[in-house]
């Protein structure tokens, strides 16, 4: 199941209008994991990603569809990649509806003698 199989592209502007059954939309959460497995996919590939698969909690797998996938130089096989998703909160939105959840990956040395993945925090910086 896909976010365009469970209900109709949104203009993010106002909540999507459901039908009986199931709520729509997906997690901010889910939005950024979506995000950032297509960011290390694309990193680790060197191609850009439209769309990917995440599983969620509750068993299904769903497909999102890339706002962006650009590499930080515009060099695709560079070590720095930007991926996003567009939030649809559904038929039941918050604050978050309509934005743009971000991931940024890259790959670097790290500054420590431990071995493994380092996760770090950019600050999100308003338009």
């Amino acid at each position: 199941m896909s976010l365009k199989d469970s209900a109709p592209e949104s203009d993010y502007s106002k909540p999507t209008i459901r039908g009986k059954g199931m709520r729509t939309g997906y997690t901010t959460g889910a939005c950024a994991a979506a995000a950032t497995k297509a960011a290390v996919t694309a990193l680790l590939t060197g191609n850009p990603v439209s769309e990917i698969s995440i599983h969620l909690p509750i068993g299904q797998d769903v497909k999102f569809t890339l706002n962006r996938c650009e590499w930080a130089d515009e060099t695709p096989g560079s070590e720095k990649v930007l991926c996003s998703v567009i939030k649809d909160g559904g038929d039941d939105p918050d604050a978050t509806h309509g934005a743009e959840i971000c991931a940024t990956i890259s790959i670097g040395r790290s500054t420590t003698s431990e071995e493994g993945v380092t996760i770090t925090e950019e600050k999100a910086s308003a338009p």
